[in-house]
């Protein structure tokens, strides 16, 4: 970590900031499969905070701890997305056959008011 020095804590920060934008951009395209959101942010996320736990100095320390919350808040972030989306396309698919059974009931019933109306006359 050739970029980090003790006497400039605004490089980690920085860094922190970079990794966090990067973090975001890449979990979007993926963000509904948990898995690829593991293996985007764990490998990233737990090498860079892994590294400033290992230098030890506060600050460092407190931005590795920001980085394993961004981490755990996108896993879960990532899950309930998932589940919401799943429940919207499973409403859109049980609406759609709702639908075609209404369409096919009310061609019955017109149908079924023709055969009346030809019965009576």
């Amino acid at each position: 970590m050739w970029f980090l020095q003790p006497s400039q804590p605004y490089n980690v920060l920085m860094m922190s900031i970079y990794l966090f934008f990067v973090g975001v951009g890449a979990i979007l395209p993926w963000f509904c499969y948990l898995p690829a959101v593991l293996a985007i942010l764990l490998p990233v996320g737990g090498t860079f905070a892994g590294l400033l736990f290992l230098r030890g100095e506060p600050v460092n320390v407190a931005v590795g701890l920001i980085i394993i919350l961004m981490v755990v808040n996108g896993a879960f972030g990532s899950m309930k997305l998932a589940h919401m989306l799943n429940h919207a396309l499973r409403l859109n698919f049980e609406n759609a056959a709702l639908r075609l059974e209404s369409e096919e009931k009310s061609l019955l019933l017109e149908t079924a008011l023709e055969n009346m109306g030809q019965g009576i006359s």
